[in-house]
């Protein structure tokens, strides 16, 4: 059953291809429905029927992104239908077919149990994604895509060596039946301690490459800038936490031979400088999607920040991911109908922008809101949980370091908001129909990650907490 959430999309994409015409934009819409109920079934049933005992297991941080990526498809599919009846793409079917593609790649990379399965799904996610990125077919676009793709190769080389070096430090290996997490994690027998960090330090550049994490961010602003917007509202929504997910398998891992405390100082450093980077850079941004592009490295590392410190802070790292992918993927599909009106992605050119386009600029600005964290929304308690585990936790330098970058980031972000939604004009801009597909999927990812955040402080707050692996 569990496999289906990874057939089933790449079926459709064959068959997205092979069809020319309109109908293709209407297929990632209704996989999408068919995705979700199954993604529902496997989150809600105890029990599943697996075919591929040997490769396939799903851990309860997969359940959440698995169910991340399902909604998220499902609200970006919605969208796309508007939004390519507004746009002039000459090649819908690759942008459908693609689309279905990338997300069965990345649903393999969610169940995944399989090391060496996990990284042919996380390089597959690659290839599968790099099409979209050069839809435009535009200088920029072109070079953003050779950009990922090269980045993103040799890192994934990295990852799989740094697998390969982490496995040869099990000093009875056959003890172990399968490449699987969950066999390692039942390991009782002794390991090489130096051959496991070393190893683990590859695998940590190698997938933190794919995730955005500094200094290995250099694809992440361009290609998110240069994709169609429902395509960056994935990438940055669903993908980053694909390619985190072998990342904390590996942490825990550690953890289980005794080695959690270093390799948690490592994501800690890397987690807090991407944050920094972040904070650096965001100020300076000219182009509207660049920018949200920056936050996701700033929340990427919030998350490794959090994975690194534990405890509460773990439970504020998930609870952090779960609001990021809702709200940065609403803000990208937000930015898609921009896009349509202005026909640019320069700040200073999104001109009365409540007047043109009032829901969407709704949307917008309450996204913005959400993430940049101010209180009492969801990535404020989120951080909130952080700071308070590194106190905790006795890393009062890494907190109060945390704070003050969350600070530079707010203030550097909320500058380029308010120059978004206030840049007023004389001029008239004849407004594009904001139909209910190009505003509804931002207003609904924004309304649940409000609800979602409301549970936290409700009677249920004990049922979610339980669901949550910290």
């Amino acid at each position: 059953m569990d496999e289906l959430v990874v057939i089933i999309p790449a079926l459709a994409g064959v068959i997205a291809y092979f069809i020319r015409g309109k109908l293709t934009r209407y297929i990632p819409f209704l996989v999408a429905i068919v995705q979700a109920v199954i993604t529902a079934y496997i989150c809600i049933e105890p029990i599943q029927v697996i075919m591929l005992k040997n490769y396939i297991f799903i851990t309860p941080l997969g359940k959440i992104v698995l169910g991340l990526i399902s909604l998220l498809f499902l609200m970006v599919s919605y969208y796309s239908i508007d939004y390519l009846k507004n746009s002039d793409y000459e090649s819908e079917h690759i942008y459908s077919s693609m689309l279905l593609f990338f997300v069965s790649a990345m649903s393999l990379a969610a169940i995944s149990d399989h090391i060496i399965l996990t990284w042919i799904a996380i390089e597959a996610t690659t290839i599968s994604s790099a099409p979209l990125i050069f839809l435009h077919k535009t200088r920029d676009s072109v070079m953003a895509t050779w950009k990922y793709l090269i980045t993103c190769s040799v890192g994934i080389s990295l990852a799989l060596l740094g697998s390969f070096i982490t496995l040869q430090s099990i000093t009875q290996p056959e003890q172990i039946s399968g490449l699987l997490f969950s066999n390692l994690m039942t390991y009782t027998g002794t390991i090489n301690p130096l051959w496991f960090l070393v190893g683990f330090v590859f695998m940590l550049i190698g997938y933190g490459t794919k995730v955005g994490l500094a200094p290995m961010h250099i694809w992440l602003s361009d290609a998110h800038g240069e994709a169609p917007s429902p395509a960056s509202a994935l990438l940055s929504g669903a993908l980053l936490n694909c390619a985190f997910l072998p990342i904390y398998k590996f942490n825990v891992l550690a953890g289980h031979f005794d080695l959690g405390g270093i390799t948690s100082k490592m994501m800690i450093a890397l987690g807090l400088f991407s944050v920094f980077v972040a904070a650096a850079f965001i100020p300076a941004q000219k182009d509207y999607k660049r920018l949200l592009a920056y936050s996701s490295i700033e929340n990427m590392g919030i998350i490794a920040l959090g994975t690194g410190i534990g405890g509460i802070a773990l439970l504020g790292s998930v609870f952090h991911m779960i609001n990021h992918s809702l709200i940065k993927c609403a803000l990208f599909l937000a930015t898609g109908n921009m896009l349509l009106q202005y026909g640019t992605k320069e700040i200073s050119q999104i001109k009365n922008f409540f007047k043109v386009l009032p829901k969407t600029a709704f949307a917008f600005t309450l996204g913005a809101i959400g993430i940049t964290g101010f209180p009492p929304l969801g990535l404020f308690l989120s951080e909130l949980l952080i700071i308070f585990g590194a106190f905790a936790g006795h890393y009062y330098a890494v907190g109060f370091l945390f704070i003050l970058a969350l600070i530079l980031v707010t203030i550097g972000f909320s500058k380029k908001i308010i120059q978004i939604c206030y840049n007023e004009s004389d001029e008239y801009i004849e407004p594009i129909n904001e139909s209910f597909g190009l505003y509804a999927p931002s207003l609904i990812m924004l309304i649940l990650s409000f609800v979602i955040t409301a549970l936290m402080f409700s009677p249920y707050q004990e049922y979610l907490i339980n669901f949550l692996p910290w």
